[in-house]
Formats: structure tokens, C-alpha cells, sequence
């Protein structure tokens, strides 16, 4: 069918990787849910724990554990009923009153791989954290929890524990605890780590466990002070005098669980990146990284933080993969000065949280001024931006593409439409003329050795002399190559600088050179080619379901550009052809719901672009039935990633995610989530130009949830770059994910179009 052309040649495209992530994908699934999970030393651990309720599999009661009695959920329907809900004291309550000493989850209750909804038994199935449960011991198919009083430190506290440590690290003697609070001085045995961190990675920390918070706190401050005299007074001078210019750090250690088994997807169910840390214990041997390390240091995978945590241990990359090896769990409370000696504040996941006071027009504007600010302090004078930096490195790999380098120059054009500093303006300029000067009228296709093409025919077809495309080689293995979506990042550059400037005739005469490229690529069917070379190159006939809705969008801007219909037939049958596609693919579902990874790969990374190019074009159209059809499309895409995909409020465990989007169960939420705001912002405004309120109300909400998430990745000077090596390079960047420092141009397009089509198409009862 020819419905089935773009995704099968988008498959051949990436055919290797594709096989390769099939094949992982398949292996996880068996591993997971088809072979019998690991129930570890769960009897031992079980013996004597009194009366134990078990929620999940009939067989776990039948568990032989002397001195304890195992009951069935089926058995306690009140209580059932409140592990549906999300109060966790009113679930210890009814278990205390019922004569509970412990809980047992059995993990099939919930899968990673769907976005379960929060729940006090999702929680306990997903080992997700839990305020008044603790997970004592974890393996692949079960874990023992206990219950207790949640584990609080108010900022008063945390401000006089740091106040008592910088004032041991001065030198001074430690405060008598029976002038301290009484949280400070009860008997509540917890570790505490005290860091000391200038501009960049923590120069040192000791930490230490006592029998109340204050003693932990100091003692981890005396032996702090004495590793300053034998690894850092050399270098950084007497530890009273450089404490004056470092912030002091507390990690409160809490939520202790042990690690039953070591398989990677039970891991990354039981040690969630960046929220939860972990301990190799040895007969002689204590060590840890902190939860934090995952992401100060980019470690996107538990495998990697686990390797960083072993390789601590003295015992290699790979020690913690061995079950003689005693591994556990660990979160922190964790707090830090702003300044030294000054206020503090609480982070989440290593970083201030940001929650929904960013959720004002004000707010946007600066969000988007200073994402742009790191494009263009870090343009070259040629026109050309550094593609890539990785902020906790300080280093750039030097490389290059040419679709993402004409989105940065549009994301400034963009932009200035709301911030209308002249720097701005003139790097959005010098990074459209970067591509005008790459661009090839009437030229042949180019070839791999760097060479041309015959230039009267392509694909069957004249190639005509005023048509215009962006010759550039992103890679030299590859050679130059002439791509759709190139094309249409300049157009789209062009187009919106012409809504805030005069437009030179040249551009004019780019901007329909670029529309007839589009015709000529435009296939009998609708569809499109997507690559202009020749025969022999790698690029030749493959396809990416990203370009069709580039494509589209770059039309709607050449026909709002030259009025002339023939780029507006093109664009409805393009539409049509894609729509075909979208009804066959979109119902191709797995038995349980879900779709394979490739089919998955191909849906959203297609929605976006399809959303924004119908919302372009919505308004341009004079027959209302055209209309109707391109809201209709619009909006359903959009919609449909927002409820497969999206983490609200009711599939957020964590309060980071919100607004971001599932991607895989081993990869925390990351830029794909601002990609597909673009989507839902642009959904928003079809469905409030359509006067449907129901959608415009959830799509508002998805929305303005996805722009708080990219706000959340956005290096904000003296707020969340006291990280990273150089503050300078990595202002205004936009991170990859959670746990993945690294910025790229593409990051910073993606999160800057999202917020400015929230500024540009919310009124002020939507976005005050």
C-alpha cells in the first residue's frame, strides 16, 4: 500500500539501529514479564515479621516464613480500596489498626513501560518513593515494606545544620546540642553528608552516622576538616579561609532499601536517577555516591552511576553486578547555601525545583530571552553556531548539522518577536545568510564524493532552474547533500523575520525558489522526497517521519509569503496523502495497547510538525472544509501524544516530569517532551480558533505543563549552574534530560518554539 511507504523506507533508513533496539526491546519484555523473577532471600528476610498483608500474587502467601502470617489483599477490601488512592496515612493507619507489622508488593501489580496512574500501590509496585513507606529489602518480583513517621527536615533546621557545619569547618567548637531545636537533637540515627562546592564539581565531602542529626552533622564537619589538611590545604590554602568562599552542602541520607538482585530493568525500577543513591557494603569497606552524582556528573544510565558507585569501592566498573556484593538504596534531603554563609535552598533531583510559578507571561518571555541569549553567545562569526557542549565537561565536540542550525536561526527570529534587542536580531540574520550563502539554484543533486549531479533530470522529473536548496555535508562521510529539512528551517527563518522586518527582494526570490524545490519533491501520491543526491549516496530514497510535517509548514509559510495556490495544492495533498498514513499506522497496536519501538519511533516523531504545519495553514485557507480537515488533523495527533505519552499530574511520580514524556522505561523524561509541546501548543490554539472548549482545555493544560518542564532545563544563571565548570558557556542552555547535561542547538529551538507559540497564541486568561 502506498499508506505504507514512509514508515517501511523510515524503518530501511535506520534499518541497523532499529534491529538492534527491536531486539533489546524484545529481550527486555521476556526478561521482565516472561520468565519467572527472582524472589532473592525474601523468606529469610520474611521469618518473624508477624502479620505481613500481601498485595499482588496469590502465590506469595503460600511463602513458608516462621513467625509470619501472610494475608491475601483479597482478604481486606477496605484497604484495598485505599491503596487505589494516593493517602499514604490513612494506608498506615487502617494496616495498624488491623494488626499489620509489614507489606509485601508483588511488582506485576504495575509495568514501566505504561504510565501507570499514581497510587499508593503503583508506588509500592513501582518502588517509587513513598513518604511513609520504606522498602526494606527489593528484588525482581517483590519487596518488604515498612511504615513510620515521614522523614521532614523544615529549612529552619536544614539552615542551622549548615550554619553548625561552616561553623566547625571555621574552626570553631561545636554548638552544645541542648541549645538546638528538638529535631536536631533527637535521638533519629541518620547519615548526613556535608559537601563543600565552589563554581563547579564538589572539591569535598565527608559524611557521618549518629545517633541524632546534629551529632551526624558535626561529626561529618570534623572529618571533613581533617581530609582538608592531607588533599586540599595545598591547593585551595587553610580550611577557615577558603571555607569564606565555598557553599556549604547537606545530603541527609534516608530511605534505606537493600538491592536483592542485579538485573538492569528491576535496577531501574529500584534506583530511580538522581532521586535515589547507592552503598556497597563490605566487611571493611562502606562506600556510596550520592544520588545527586547522576546528574553533576551526566550519568543518564544506572548502569553508569552504578559503575561510578563501584568504581568508588575500589572494586572496578562492573563490581556491583556481583550478588556477594551488599548494594543498597539510599534518597537524601538536600539542601545548599546560595552563597557562602548566605540563604539556602532545597534542590530535587540536584536542581531548584521549578513548579507552576513559572506559569505567567513574564516569566516566558525572559525563559526564551535567556535560551537565546546561549545561541547567540555562541555563534561564530561566520553565522554558524557550536552545535554541541557538555556543561559538566566544559568541552565541545565540534560538530555540526544544518536542519538544526537553520531551527536555531529561526528559534531567534522567533525570539525577537518578543525581546527586540538588536543582538538578537543580527545573529538570527547572520544565521539566515549562513544558508542563503549554501544555497543552489537549478543545480544537480550532489554526490557523496563532494561532486554534482546531471541537472536536467532527477526521479524522472525536469529539474527546473528556480528552484533553491541548502547544499550543505554535516558529516564527510556522508559528502553534501540537499535535505527537505534544511529547506524548511529556512523558510521558516525568513518568513517569521519577515513578520518583524522589511523583506529584501533577494529573500523574496529565496523564498520561492525554496517553495518550487518543495513542488519538485512532491511525489504523484502527495508524499515527498526527503533527500536531494544522487544514486549512489547513503541518503538516496531513505525517509524520516519528521520532514513531512517540516515540509507542510514550510509551504503554508511560502504560500502566506506569495499568495500563489499552487503551494497551497500542494500542500493539501500532502496533507491527505499523510493523514491515510497517520489512520493506517496509528492503529497498528501490540495485543496489550502499546505499540513496538519502531512504530512508536515513527508516530511522535511525526506529531509535532503535522500540528504546527495545520495550525499555520488553518488560517490561510479560505474553503472551510479545508479548514475543518486541517484542525481536525491537528488536533488529533496532538491529543493522542498528550494520552499515550505526557506525564500529568495523575502519571507523575515525580513532580520534575511533569510536563514531560515517557520515552522508554530506561531513560528519564528528556528534550522529546519539548518537542512535542510545540505539538500540543500549537493543537491549542486549532482548538480554541475551532471554539472546542473540552480540547482546549486539556490541550492548554498539556501545554503549559510542557513549557514548565522546558523552563526546568534551562541553565538560569546563579540559580542552577553552580554545577558546572564554566557558568559562562553553559547560561541560557537547555539540558537533555533529567540526568544529561549535555545542550545542543536543537534543545534550545525546541523548548524556545514551545513557550513562544504558548506567548504568542494564549490570551491572558490562559497565560496571564
Amino acid at each position: 500500500m502506498a499508506m505504507e511507504t514512509l514508515t517501511d523506507r523510515a524503518r530501511r533508513f535506520a534499518l541497523p539501529a532499529l534491529v538492534l533496539l527491536t531486539g533489546l526491546t524484545v529481550a527486555w519484555f521476556v526478561f521482565v514479564y516472561e520468565r519467572p523473577e527472582s524472589l532473592g532471600n525474601i523468606q529469610r528476610f520474611l521469618e518473624n515479621q508477624g502479620k505481613v498483608l500481601v498485595v499482588g500474587g496469590d502465590d506469595l502467601v503460600d511463602l513458608n516464613a516462621p513467625g509470619t502470617e501472610l494475608v491475601s489483599l483479597a482478604q481486606e477490601r477496605g484497604i484495598s480500596r485505599l491503596l487505589e488512592g494516593r493517602d499514604e496515612a490513612a494506608v498506615v493507619l487502617a494496616l495498624e489498626r488491623r494488626g499489620y507489622k509489614a507489606l509485601l508488593a508483588d511488582t506485576r501489580l504495575a509495568r514501566l513501560d505504561e504510565l501507570a496512574r499514581v497510587s499508593v500501590k503503583t508506588r509500592l509496585a513501582l518502588y517509587r518513593p513513598l513518604e511513609r513507606f520504606t522498602a526494606d529489602y527489593l528484588t525482581e518480583r517483590v519487596a518488604l515494606y515498612k511504615w513510620h513517621e515521614p522523614f521532614e527536615i523544615s529549612k529552619v533546621d536544614a539552615r542551622r545544620l549548615i550554619a553548625v557545619a561552616r561553623q566547625v569547618l571555621e574552626g570553631g567548637r561545636p554548638p552544645p546540642a541542648e541549645r538546638e531545636s528538638e529535631p536536631l537533637r533527637r535521638d533519629r540515627p541518620s547519615e548526613v553528608a556535608v559537601v563543600l562546592r565552589g563554581q563547579g564539581k564538589a572539591l569535598i565531602w565527608r559524611s557521618a552516622r549518629r545517633r541524632s542529626l546534629l551529632q551526624s552533622t558535626v561529626d561529618a564537619a570534623l572529618a571533613l576538616r581533617d581530609r582538608w589538611e592531607t588533599r586540599q590545604a595545598r591547593r585551595h590554602g587553610p580550611l577557615p579561609e577558603a571555607v569564606d568562599r565555598l557553599n556549604v552542602e547537606l545530603e541527609i541520607f534516608h530511605d534505606y532499601g537493600r538491592l536483592a538482585d542485579r538485573s538492569i530493568p528491576f535496577l531501574w525500577r529500584a534506583v530511580e536517577p538522581g532521586i535515589y543513591g547507592a552503598i556497597i557494603r563490605q566487611p571493611k569497606k562502606y562506600r556510596y555516591q550520592l544520588p545527586s552524582t547522576s546528574v553533576y556528573s551526566s550519568l543518564e544510565s544506572v548502569e553508569d552511576y552504578l559503575a561510578s558507585v563501584s568504581s568508588e569501592a575500589d572494586l572496578g566498573d562492573d563490581g556491583w553486578r556481583s550478588t556477594s556484593i551488599k548494594l543498597e538504596r539510599f534518597r537524601t534531603v538536600h539542601f545548599r547555601e546560595t552563597r557562602p554563609g548566605g540563604e539556602i535552598q532545597e534542590l530535587y533531583r540536584g536542581i531548584p525545583p521549578v513548579g507552576e510559578e513559572v506559569l505567567r507571561r513574564g516569566r516566558f518571555e525572559k525563559a526564551i530571552a535567556l535560551a537565546s541569549d546561549w545561541l547567540v553567545d555562541n555563534q561564530r562569526p561566520n553565522g554558524l553556531f557550536m552545535y554541541s557542549y557538555f556543561p559538566n565537561t566544559d568541552k565541545d565536540p565540534n560538530q555540526r548539522n544544518i536542519v538544526r542550525h537553520g531551527l536555531a536561526a529561526y528559534s531567534l527570529a522567533m525570539t525577537y518577536e518578543f525581546d527586540r534587542r538588536p543582538t538578537t536580531l543580527e545573529a538570527a540574520k547572520r544565521a539566515l545568510q549562513f544558508m542563503l550563502d549554501n544555497t543552489r539554484f537549478g543545480e544537480g543533486p550532489p554526490s557523496p564524493s563532494g561532486g554534482t549531479g546531471p541537472a536536467d533530470e532527477w526521479q524522472g522529473k525536469r529539474i527546473p532552474r528556480d528552484m533553491a536548496f541548502v547544499r550543505y555535508s554535516d558529516a564527510d562521510k556522508n559528502g553534501p547533500v540537499g535535505k527537505m529539512g534544511a529547506v524548511a528551517a529556512a523558510v521558516f527563518t525568513l518568513s517569521q523575520l519577515a513578520t518583524q522586518i522589511p523583506m529584501p527582494d533577494e529573500w523574496r526570490r529565496y523564498a520561492v525558489g525554496y517553495g518550487n524545490f518543495f513542488l519538485f519533491m512532491q511525489k504523484e501520491d502527495g508524499s515527498f522526497h526527503h533527500y536531494y543526491c544522487t544514486s549512489d549516496h547513503n541518503y538516496y530514497n531513505t525517509e524520516t517521519t519528521i520532514y513531512p510535517g517540516e515540509i507542510l509548514l514550510g509551504l503554508s509559510r511560502v504560500y502566506g509569503m506569495t499568495h500563489d495556490e499552487k503551494y497551497a495544492e500542494a500542500f493539501d495533498r500532502g496533507m491527505r496523502y499523510y493523514e491515510r498514513w497517520w489512520d493506517s499506522l496509528s492503529k497498528e497496536r501490540e495485543p496489550g495497547g502499546t505499540y513496538s519501538e519502531p512504530i512508536r519511533v515513527d508516530l511522535v516523531q511525526f506529531v509535532p510538525w503535522i500540528s504546527m504545519a495545520m495550525n499555520d495553514m488553518f488560517p490561510r485557507v479560505t474553503d472551510p472544509a479545508r479548514a475543518r480537515a486541517y484542525a481536525r488533523f491537528g488536533i488529533e495527533v496532538s491529543d493522542w501524544i498528550v494520552d499515550e505519552y505526557q506525564f500529568t499530574e495523575d502519571r507523575s511520580f515525580f513532580p520534575d516530569y511533569l510536563g514531560g514524556y515517557y520515552k522508554m522505561p530506561t531513560e528519564l523524561p528528556a528534550m522529546h517532551g519539548c518537542v512535542y509541546t510545540e505539538g500540543t501548543a500549537a493543537a491549542y490554539n486549532l482548538a480554541r480558533s475551532t471554539r472546542d472548549e473540552r480540547l482546549r482545555r486539556k490541550l492548554l493544560r498539556a501545554t503549559l505543563l510542557g513549557c514548565r518542564y522546558a523552563i526546568q532545563q534551562i541553565f538560569t544563571p546563579g540559580v542552577s549552574d553552580f554545577w558546572v565548570p564554566n557558568p559562562r558557556r553553559a547560561r541560557g542552555g537547555v539540558r537533555y534530560s533529567l540526568n544529561g547535561a549535555k545542550l545542543r542547538i536543537d534543545y534550545s529551538y525546541h523548548s524556545i518554539s514551545a513557550i513562544w507559540q504558548a506567548l504568542k497564541f494564549m490570551p491572558p486568561e490562559d497565560l496571564p
